[in-house]
């Protein structure tokens, strides 16, 4: 009889388990729900008319907004969980990231790795935005054991050098110090080719580079100006409303007037058909660096787009501009340049002017989501599910992977002519002017 008992929960147990095993299998190969990456789709008529109905009126101060149903939804556990099983929680493109964790400082880390010989990187031509005193830009990688230096004393004992070549100064044709054999080079930029110095395409700098570290998708350590995070919790506002209190069309922040790019042509074919405010030394608004939080504010609360143009038309050249406004800015960006923005980024979260035949087409389209504020509003709540972080530390972690790893800073790996990396076959005219 007892027997029986233990074989019968026994039974039960390997029932549970398969049932357990078939569910998750039905997980595995069922059909992805909608996710981040997924484009925007329109709302036809009825589904804006469902929309309007859940949606509390602009002036109610209700905090519920289109997609915060699937947003609240998307971030519980379970749908968590469906996402890992799925495969979804893989990051599909290499500006979506997931937040670097720093661990505290503690005696203990100090005793577990105080000991151990870190790898000194020396930077040279520091750029302006480049913290190298900072003692602890290496505790959110997977190797740890390096640090950071602009002392020249510590230069030829350095595992490698970095290189901002965009800083070099105009005149210095050839590296001002000597390279060890063993010693790792790394040529550093964020600039554009078109319009930073070219120093190091003199002949003295020729073969000097083993690596480089740049905002390229093809660069051997990828820097971008910055990547998007998925917020684990979006916030829950009103977009609607946010959309109805808007009162302008379009701002853009500028002080390049000349540009490669021709981007000051676009943007005046563009105010032709709808207002556009140009702030900086372009325009006849004020934008000083110092204004720049009170600037900021009138994106937020004024304007429904703001135009992210880039100066140069360069592969995979997106700066600042474009990143800025995923950090709780209420404003749409319109995008305009060399990078492959829709294969990239968030679709439903910004608008590229490559997608329409002219400025004329465009203000066609910004006027009629500035019409439409339930529209305008779904972009908004897409946006504010990512937010941006800045991406020196991974790059830096991925330079300490090289210079512990015998097998990648072989000096075998080099680059002979720098400037063809850098320059050739990069930048293009634009089409659309």
């Amino acid at each position: 009889m007892r027997r029986r008992r233990l074989l019968r929960i026994f039974a039960v147990f390997v029932g549970a388990w398969i049932l357990l095993c078939c569910a998750n299998l039905f997980l595995f190969l069922s059909p992805p729900a909608p996710d981040t990456m997924t484009p925007y789709q329109p709302l036809d008529d009825v589904e804006l008319q469902q929309q309007r109905h859940k949606t509390a009126s602009p002036h109610s101060g209700s905090t519920l907004s289109p997609g915060d149903e699937l947003s609240a939804g998307q971030s519980g556990w379970f749908h968590k969980i469906l996402r890992y099983v799925r495969g979804e929680e893989k990051i599909p493109s290499p500006y979506i990231t997931k937040p670097m964790e720093f661990p505290p400082k503690s005696s203990l880390r100090n005793y577990l790795f105080g000991s151990v010989s870190k790898k000194t990187i020396f930077v040279f031509s520091r750029p302006p935005w480049m913290n190298v005193q900072a003692e602890d830009d290496f505790r959110a990688c997977a190797v740890k054991t390096c640090k950071l230096t602009s002392d020249y004393f510590a230069l030829y004992k350095s595992a490698a050098v970095v290189v901002d070549v965009s800083h070099v100064p105009r005149n210095q044709y050839r590296p001002s110090f000597g390279k060890r054999p063993d010693q790792v080079w790394v040529a550093l930029s964020q600039e554009a080719p078109t319009h930073c110095c070219h120093s190091y395409s003199f002949p003295g700098w020729a073969g000097v580079f083993n690596f480089t570290m740049s905002y390229r998708l093809d660069s051997d350590i990828f820097f971008p100006v910055g990547m998007l995070i998925r917020k684990e919790l979006p916030p829950r506002k009103n977009y609607v409303a946010i959309a109805a209190r808007k009162t302008k069309m379009a701002a853009w922040f500028v002080s390049n007037c000349r540009t490669q790019s021709k981007r000051e042509l676009y943007v005046k074919e563009l105010q032709k058909h709808i207002d556009v405010d140009v702030f900086g030394q372009c325009g006849p608004y004020n934008c000083s660096k110092a204004e720049s939080e009170r600037c900021r504010e009138l994106l937020h609360t004024d304007y429904r787009f703001y135009l992210a143009f880039e100066n140069s038309f360069c592969l995979d050249y997106v700066t600042e501009k474009f990143f800025d406004t995923y950090n709780n800015t209420d404003v749409i960006p319109v995008v305009r340049g060399h990078a492959d923005y829709d294969r990239y980024f968030p679709p439903g979260t910004f608008i590229n002017t490559a997608d329409f035949s002219s400025p004329a087409d465009l203000a066609t389209h910004l006027k009629a989501l500035a019409s439409d504020a339930y529209r305008y509003a779904a972009i908004l709540e897409r946006k504010d599910r990512y937010e941006t972080t800045y991406t020196l530390d991974q790059a830096l972690c991925k330079l300490c992977e090289i210079v512990h790893s015998p097998e990648l800073n072989s000096q075998d790996h080099h680059h002979t002519d720098i400037a063809e990396w850098f320059e050739s076959d990069v930048c293009f005219d634009p089409e659309d002017v």
